[in-house]
């Protein structure tokens, strides 16, 4: 009965290309900026601590309130209302000068830091998961059951057997939610420092950040829960892909890509123009 339960080859396949197509799209992203000069520590810095603080708060406040349910409820609210804290962290950040977020370039870095560091914990996962299944396949599931009570073997064996039912092609499908899920927080971080500083109903455009995000987290728990996790990635890759089409038209993206592709910036990352007064 052990050794009955195992992980596929193209299931470990599938969780090595998830956690490396989550290791390698911030990566790849940060030395695209730095390639066009336009990488920017100070606001980078500032969205790993953002998006650090933004989940702490949001699973202390679901906890709070939804204190009563069971932890399958309390998790799916905090995967829900998630977003409406990221989305706030992200408006006081790019509203406060001391993050330095005053050009397109810097809230790019600000989305690196801020979707990179939840691209590295997923990495991290992963490929610990994998690791889970390369054992369980050497060992037997026996090996992670020894003196545990039968409460918890059932518990164990239920996760085990959620890992190893996701397939090659699930995984494939979460690589390319990996990716359009980074460009909506690229999308959403333009979105809120461009109309923060167009002065054009900041607060307002961050309810709508906030509405989008938690409608991409949305579409994914209600879609699983109709037609089962291959559906739901598949629907939350083309929600995603939406919602960077409508930012982009909302924020003209072409714009945003020439102005960091050919910035004229000081050593700072701020626009020329800027120094003038500091100069003269």
């Amino acid at each position: 009965m052990e050794n009955e339960l195992f992980f596929s080859a193209g299931t470990l396949a599938g969780y090595a290309l998830n956690g490396t197509v989550y290791l390698l799209v911030p990566i790849a992203v940060a030395f695209l900026l730095y390639r066009y000069r336009a990488f920017r520590l100070i606001p980078l810095l500032t969205g790993i601590a953002v998006y650090f603080l933004s989940v702490r708060f949001c699973d202390v406040f679901t906890g709070i309130v939804f204190n009563r349910q069971a932890l399958a409820v309390q998790t799916a609210m905090a995967a829900g209302f998630v977003g409406i804290f990221e989305e706030s962290g992200r408006y006081f950040a790019a509203k406060c000068p001391i993050f330095g977020i005053r050009s397109d370039a810097a809230a790019c870095s600000y989305a690196v830091g801020h979707a990179g560091l939840e691209c590295m914990i997923r990495c991290g996962q992963n490929y610990h998961i994998f690791d889970i299944g390369r054992r369980l396949n050497a060992n037997g599931i026996g090996s992670f059951l020894v003196d545990r009570t039968a409460e918890r073997t059932v518990e164990i064996t239920e996760t085990l057997n959620r890992y190893a039912e996701h397939s090659l092609a699930l995984g494939i499908l979460d690589s390319l939610s990996v990716i359009t899920n980074f460009g909506v927080h690229l999308a959403l971080t333009i979105l809120i420092y461009r109309k923060l500083y167009e002065g054009i109903h900041p607060v307002r455009w961050m309810g709508i950040a906030c509405l989008l995000h938690f409608s991409l987290n949305d579409c994914y728990l209600s879609t699983g829960v109709l037609g089962g996790e291959m559906f739901a990635s598949l629907m939350s890759i083309f929600w995603g892909i939406g919602i960077i089409v409508l930012v982009w038209k909302i924020v003209n993206g072409n714009t945003v890509l020439d102005n960091i592709r050919y910035q004229m910036a000081d050593s700072d990352g701020y626009p020329v123009e800027s120094t003038e007064g500091r100069d003269g």
